[in-house]
C-alpha cells in the first residue's frame, strides 16, 4: 500500500491513519528518503515533503528488537585448529 504525502502530514499521523507507527513507516522508507534513516546524516524524521509516496504496510508495526544492528553482523565463523578433525591438522 501506498500513501501520497500531503499538505499537514506527519509520520504521526499517517501512522494513526493505516494502524502502524511512525517508526515503522520510517524504517519501510529509509532507502528512498535518507531523512527518515536514522544511519544517514539527513536523517530528519519531522521532515516529509508534499507529494512523496511512502510504502506502507497496516496494521504492522516493525520491532526495533528485529532491525539488523551491530550484534547481527556476519557471526565469527573463525575456526581454532582444536575444531579441526585430527587429519585436517598439518604440522608445517
Amino acid at each position: 500500500m501506498v500513501h501520497v504525502v500531503g499538505p499537514g502530514d506527519s509520520l504521526v499521523k499517517i501512522a494513526r491513519q493505516y494502524g502502524t507507527d511512525g517508526r515503522s513507516i520510517a524504517y519501510w522508507n529509509r532507502l528512498r528518503y535518507p531523512s527518515l534513516d536514522p544511519d544517514s546524516r539527513q536523517y530528519r524524521p519531522n521532515y516529509l515533503q508534499v507529494g512523496w509516496t511512502l510504502d506502507l504496510i497496516p496494521n504492522h508495526e516493525v520491532d526495533p528488537e528485529d532491525l539488523p544492528g551491530e550484534e547481527s553482523a556476519a557471526p565469527d565463523t573463525t575456526v581454532e585448529p582444536e575444531d579441526l578433525p585430527d587429519e585436517s591438522v598439518f604440522e608445517g
